[in-house]
């Protein structure tokens, strides 16, 4: 498009260089206007100067304080809780579903949502249970004492005969007719998330017994230990010998091996076992160097840390 054709349009153009010339004009001299060349205007333009950025100094590197490794750990095992709730949502609840009414364990504790004992009380008034399912209304503490009783009464007539070890060996469906209200999500997720931090620290206690560090391992490591311990109950060196000898040679193969539950589903074992496996291809995190230098661990934890913990084993204080 030409220059004529541009002013008729109005549009004004913006030259990058500093000095239009017209031919016979000098560097240092503007040829006035002229009425027959009056596109041919020379501009001076005086361009500012380019900001020279100062070079940045190098920060000296900071130390971590005991808090911000204390920080870190909690985030952790946060995250851990997080990646375990599928799992445990996959293996111990029916359907993909956490069960919203309590049942019977095969030992008879009273058990709800994920996996949940809340057979003892001050468990038990922990969860929410839902009075009015039209409105959402949940039940007072005197509401829930009652229902407490209720099912602590209904309990002899669920019992089976001839089998010792299992004497309440039912489905859990069987007592959905007999224990009709049910609890609220949010209550089942939180006490499942309180029990897998609890199993994360009496973990993390069982293995410093036998020097070795949970958290130098990477996560799919912790996470089929913590799946083992949740369906258990415990980690004891007694019962898992070889499963121990082989954490501490790092010897993952052996371990994915040793970590075979008799009473457990194959799924959930092929689980563990392939988690075992793969830690062999992760990096082991320097968090549980760094606790182990400020002496950091479940039983000494800085103040507000303690604190943290205590809240979400008590979420009522």
């Amino acid at each position: 498009m030409k220059w004529k054709s541009l002013k008729k349009l109005g549009l004004r153009v913006l030259l990058p260089t500093a000095v239009l010339l017209t031919p016979g004009c000098s560097k240092t001299e503007s040829q006035p206007d002229s009425p027959t060349s009056t596109d041919a205007r020379v501009q001076r333009v005086t361009l500012p100067e380019p900001k020279v950025s100062k070079p940045v100094q190098a920060q000296p590197a900071r130390s971590l304080s005991r808090e911000s490794v204390a920080r870190v750990y909690e985030k952790r095992c946060d995250s851990l809780c997080t990646q375990m709730l599928p799992v445990i949502r996959q293996f111990e609840c029916i359907n993909n579903q956490p069960v919203p009414y309590p049942y019977l364990d095969t030992k008879g504790l009273i058990t709800i949502g994920y996996g949940s004992n809340i057979d003892q009380w001050e468990r038990f008034c922990q969860i929410d249970f839902i009075k009015n399912p039209k409105t959402g209304q949940v039940m007072n503490t005197a509401e829930k004492r009652a229902y407490y009783n209720q099912i602590r009464r209904l309990k002899p007539q669920f019992k089976t005969k001839g089998n010792k070890e299992k004497p309440f060996n039912r489905p859990a469906t069987v007592y959905q007719k007999h224990f009709t209200y049910k609890a609220t999500p949010a209550s089942m997720e939180k006490m499942c998330r309180t029990d897998m931090r609890a199993c994360l620290n009496g973990l993390e206690k069982i293995l410093a017994k036998e020097n070795i560090i949970l958290m130098n391992m990477p996560d799919v490591q912790i996470m089929a230990l913590m799946d083992i311990y949740y369906n258990t109950g415990n980690l004891n060196p007694k019962k898992w010998p070889s499963l121990y000898k082989a954490l501490k040679a790092k010897d993952y193969k052996t371990a994915a091996l040793e970590s075979r539950r008799k009473s457990v589903e194959t799924a959930r074992n092929q689980w563990t076992a392939v988690n075992l496996l793969k830690a062999k291809y992760y990096p082991e995190p320097s968090l549980g160097t760094l606790m182990a230098a400020f002496k950091i661990g479940p039983n000494r934890l800085p103040n507000e840390t303690i604190a943290l913990a205590a809240r979400m084993r008590n979420p009522n204080s």
